[in-house]
């Protein structure tokens, strides 16, 4: 079941508005399969405090036999990885390096079972007639990359992440596959070790401390990290322009139609100047397509995918879907 949505945001940038786009989708995957299936308790966007700063998962699954994280990534085009562990992603026609988006998750899951241990006093029980208290140390916790189904997987070579990397449509089959098998294992004539689980009121108790821990970005606005708080203190320091010409900042947008007939607007490419502009193909005008970077504030460029134009910054590495013509 669906114990928590995502919270509201609103991106800053294309980078956050396609990360957006890409979490939305996979709980959308999510919410068909789960949305009445008590074996599961679906937690969106969960956000909680970790030593100075805070832990953002965007996609959280409890059973009985541990997690399953899942991290959304927004690919437009294609990305890869070698036997190294080392990530890609095809930019401009050209492959630029990426973090590790499985070492990521990774990370996530060590906080969350260091906050869960905790305070597994009172999260689990005792066995053993009361003697022994239950902990979090042997919880199975598993971690998917679910890249958005625009995007395609390269997978060459030793295919090192083949049960972590997948297209977001194929997540619910991974967490089937992870739950059958803790399943099996605990079966009564398997040869396996049993699976470490939890009862029905642990299970109560973990996800409900979860909920209570979250720490919705609206509600953080006065408790910025120290450290962010420097890194936004040096960025206005080099960024005094823009600062003191705030009504001159650039608001990127595609137009549904001509602004000036309303007629059906398209997307052409000059020759001369070798770049794209808007064509009006009522009226006939021309309208230049200038936007500058959000961060290097270097100058946008666009690329065609089919009958796609994505407005992209190669040295910032931000995409996103500009306009499409229908």
């Amino acid at each position: 079941m669906i114990v928590k949505e995502s919270d509201p945001f609103f991106p800053e940038n294309f980078r956050e508005k396609n990360g957006r786009k890409a979490e939305e989708q996979l709980a959308f995957y999510l919410k068909r399969k789960y949305h009445a299936d008590k074996n599961f308790f679906v937690i969106n966007d969960l956000r909680f405090p970790f030593l100075d700063s805070f832990v953002q998962i965007d996609h959280l699954i409890v059973s009985k036999y541990g997690l399953v994280i899942v991290e959304s990534k927004s690919v437009t085009s294609k990305v890869r990885y070698n036997e190294k562990g080392e990530w890609f992603r095809l930019w401009d026609n050209h492959w630029v390096g990426m973090p590790n988006a499985v070492k990521q998750a990774e990370r996530q899951g060590e906080a969350l079972k260091e906050l869960l241990n905790n305070n597994h006093t009172f999260l689990l029980d005792k066995y053993l007639f009361g003697r022994l208290q239950k902990t979090f140390a042997k919880m199975r916790i598993d971690h998917i990359v679910a890249v958005s189904d625009h995007g395609s997987i390269c997978r060459q070579g030793e295919d090192i992440y083949v049960n972590n990397v997948c297209k977001a449509e194929s997540v619910t089959d991974k967490i089937e596959e992870i739950f059958l098998a803790c399943e099996k294992s605990a079966g009564l004539f398997s040869s396996d070790a049993l699976p470490w689980d939890m009862n029905e009121t642990e299970l109560e108790k973990v996800v409900d401390f979860l909920l209570k821990n979250h720490i919705p970005r609206e509600e953080n606005k006065n408790t910025v990290p120290e450290e962010e708080k420097r890194e936004k203190q040096e960025e206005k320091k080099s960024g005094n322009e823009l600062e003191e010409q705030p009504e001159k900042e650039d608001k990127i947008h595609a137009y549904l139609w001509c602004p000036q007939c309303k007629g059906k607007i398209s997307i052409l490419w000059g020759n001369k100047y070798k770049s794209y502009y808007w064509h009006c193909q009522d009226c006939r005008k021309n309208f230049p397509i200038n936007h500058s970077c959000p961060q290097c504030h270097g100058k946008l460029k666009i690329r065609k995918q089919g009958n796609e134009y994505y407005i992209h910054c190669e040295s910032c590495q931000i995409s996103a879907l500009y306009f499409e013509d229908k």
